[in-house]
């Protein structure tokens, strides 16, 4: 397996939305899972990505074997068709951009398999050969190609022009032109989507020959028999959630898990409950997109507990190994199973889970080179075999110790917090097997306006005003203010293990950031507007300010206040 530098994916840092996504090289030889895997799931051929777009790659091999799976017939479907109305979005503020344009920043690359749900319900999808024919086999190049192109054409070029960004044909065309498309093509998607790309399926295109629905492709139901469309997989986005969260409606609609759960007992049981829907899930036949923390590996295995994480990445699950499987004892990664007791006992809570075989895009080279080992930075030479205890993956594969999943995010806790796991979230079947709470991700911002200490001398003051400033903007619930008066930490008053807040939503109709931890900067005000305002963190009991108090910058700096200086409050929804 190897690691090149990684590329912004996965999920949302605060300031710059984009998933972390590890890039790699030359597209791999076709492999098939079905004779192999405990699952006994199809798979198509790993592919290799050479941008942050892994989120992508990971949403088309789920596809694709979905596909295969419920009508034996295979599909190479177009990662970079869907990229490129991915940045179709992000250069007109569409609603599926994932923060605000800056043409001094490279063009946004990562994402979310709920981001990818919506790009296909909108657009659809394309065979390969379709979208790019000249380039089947040398998307390594063709890929890297187009974000220099796009890149340089928002410093430079056309799209550095406001107004040019605002033209709608003048942008899909240059697009058209960056990706290299035929102008026979560029003519079918204005055909289909509209002189500037004005509709979308559902809202008055209509589909051509190349250019498909979602309800072309199929997928095994979530009872494991019956046969559903793509269309009905992906559902509609839930009412009130955000695209970013990946939840969507539908009977046999599938939606984001988070894997961020309390660490203690009912957290673990949740936590197992999570694991074998997942179990239960790869039974049917159906991978299950994965995004995750990349750290350091060995032989293609992800093992034991991991200290840091060096980005985040997205991928599909195809197999587990497990042990303590109740009246047959374990189950092996790459040894089938077709006995149903045997899967039936598995999914017992007795079982433990040991290791998950996931599908990846970083092509089907097996080891770093030396040169890619210290490029990545890591020091010495890379390894040459496996430790013992560790299970090698195949090429085009890793492993996934579960010692590996539950350990915690280190290097990253301000865009997902101390409380993440390894396995940051998976997507499943609504119809979930074992029900699982899913995490209500509260709303938080910054206060437009700042106050005086002063200001805050009633008991729960600073809460009135967090009240106040949401009410003015028009936001709903029930707020509070972070901060500490005297001895009471005001997050002790709320529940910090294992639950995350997000910015509100800004007025371009994007969100800034993904879930944040408690007490991390949301970088948004009430009304939708960026801000690095410093924020109140401290002040005396019961709001008291006899000489001075603490406030914190955006970027977490700590200084002294006077009493009678003016700082905005992070507000929080109960």
């Amino acid at each position: 397996m190897r690691l090149r530098s990684a590329s912004s994916f996965s999920l949302l840092p605060l300031a710059a939305a984009s998933l972390l996504f590890a890039a790699c090289g030359t597209e791999g030889a076709a492999t098939n899972a079905a004779e192999d895997d405990v699952t006994s799931g199809a798979d198509t051929a790993v592919k290799e990505q050479t941008i942050g777009n892994c989120w992508l790659y990971a949403t088309a091999a789920w596809t694709e074997a979905l596909h295969l799976n419920a009508t034996g017939q295979t599909v190479d479907v177009s990662e970079g068709y869907w990229s490129f109305w991915y940045w179709f979005e992000e250069v007109v503020g569409g609603d599926l951009a994932l923060r605000e344009l800056d043409v001094n920043d490279p063009i946004t690359e990562g994402g979310w398999w709920g981001v990818a749900a919506e790009i296909i319900g909108r657009y659809g999808w394309m065979r390969e050969q379709d979208f790019r024919s000249d380039a089947v086999g040398t998307k390594a190049t063709w890929h890297k190609e187009a974000v220099e192109a796009m890149n340089a054409s928002l410093q430079n070029g056309l799209l550095a022009d406001p107004l040019v960004r605002t033209d709608r044909v003048k942008v899909l065309r240059e697009l058209a032109r960056i990706w290299k498309l035929d102008a026979g093509l560029l003519a079918e998607l204005e055909k289909v989507f509209g002189v500037g790309a004005v509709k979308t399926f559902g809202r008055g295109a209509s589909p051509s020959t190349r250019i498909q629905l979602a309800d072309t492709l199929r997928s095994i139901g979530s009872d494991g028999k019956k046969v559903v469309t793509l269309a009905d997989v992906l559902g509609k986005q839930e009412v009130g959630s955000t695209i970013g969260e990946g939840r969507r409606t539908g009977a046999e609609a599938w939606s984001e898990l988070r894997y961020q759960f309390a660490n203690d007992d009912a957290g673990a049981k949740t936590r197992r409950a999570i694991l074998a829907n997942v179990q239960n899930t790869l039974h049917h036949k159906t991978p299950v997109p994965i995004a995750w923390g990349v750290g350091n590996a060995v032989n293609g295995v992800y093992g034991g507990t991991q200290s840091y994480v060096n980005g985040l990445h997205e991928s599909v699950l195809v197999d587990y190994a497990a042990t303590d499987v109740p009246g047959a004892g374990a189950l092996e990664l790459g040894v089938p199973v077709t006995d149903e007791k045997i899967l039936e006992a598995a999914l017992d809570p007795a079982t433990k889970i040991t290791h998950f075989r996931l599908k990846n895009s970083w092509g089907s080279d097996p080891f770093y080179s030396e040169e890619e080992w210290r490029q990545f930075g890591y020091g010495g030479a890379p390894p040459t075999e496996a430790k013992s205890s560790y299970l090698p993956a195949k090429p085009g594969y890793n492993d996934l110790d579960i010692a590996y999943v539950d350990s915690r995010l280190q290097g990253v806790e301000s865009w997902y917090g101390l409380n993440s796991h390894n396995m940051l979230a998976v997507a499943l079947p609504n119809a979930l097997r074992f029900p699982v709470a899913r995490q209500a991700l509260k709303r938080a911002f910054v206060t437009f306006d700042g106050y005086r200490a002063s200001d805050f001398s009633v008991t729960g003051g600073a809460d009135g005003t967090c009240a106040s400033a949401a009410k003015k903007s028009g936001l709903t619930g029930s707020w509070a203010a972070l901060i500490t008066q005297g001895t009471v930490d005001s997050k002790t008053t709320f529940p910090t293990e294992g639950v995350l807040y997000r910015a509100i939503h800004l007025k371009r109709g994007t969100y800034r950031a993904s879930p944040i931890a408690l007490g991390a900067y949301p970088g948004v005000t009430q009304y939708g507007v960026a801000t690095t305002n410093d924020v109140w963190s401290t002040i005396d009991a019961g709001g008291a300010c006899a000489t001075n108090g603490t406030a914190t910058s955006a970027t977490g700096a700590t200084t002294s206040v006077a009493c009678n200086q003016r700082r905005s409050l992070i507000c929080v929804e109960r």
